[in-house]
């Protein structure tokens, strides 16, 4: 499969879920994994997902951008793993641009709210593996395509 067909179908598995898993680092170094309801991903796969200001995924993040984003899909028995760096973004544009009503329970501003920040997750690192599709390397099922991101572009890992 081509490469922008690898990327079709990642997107569509990030699109599917409802909900990923964002992994971080906490202050020793040790992974932090929250699952999080995200945005649709944007042209370049970059994700935002909306929290508190004092959460601890922000604090995390705030100490090291490292990252990763991990999504399934039960029906096409497939996963995409994105990773990547991730930073804290709290201007009113993409506050607004990046809301749900239901969130209003939470944060009754609306996406105004000061405790209301985003954390905006853009992807170095793709694996994906996705049975239905027939995506999966020899040996089958036991290791995931790979794709690195060079500039603009993504191309298959080396190896």
């Amino acid at each position: 499969m081509s490469v922008e067909g690898l990327l079709s179908v990642v997107r569509a598995t990030v699109e599917q879920a409802e909900y990923g898993f964002f992994v971080t680092l906490n202050a020793s170094g040790a992974p932090d994994v929250r699952l999080m309801q995200h945005f649709p991903p944007e042209e370049d796969l970059s994700v935002c997902l909306g929290t508190s200001r004092g959460s601890r995924k922000v604090g995390e993040v705030r100490n090291d951008g490292r990252s990763a984003l991990a999504f399934q899909d039960p029906v096409e028995t497939a996963y995409t793993a994105l990773y990547g760096l991730a930073r804290v973004r709290d201007d009113a544009s993409a506050k607004e641009r990046y809301w749900r009503e239901e969130w209003s329970a939470f944060w009754p501003a609306g996406p105004g709210a000061e405790d209301y920040v985003l954390i905006e997750f853009v992807p170095h690192r793709i694996e994906l593996m996705n049975l239905s599709r027939d995506i999966a390397p020899d040996p089958y099922g036991l290791r995931a395509v790979t794709l690195i991101r060079k500039g603009d572009r993504w191309e298959p890992a080396e190896g």
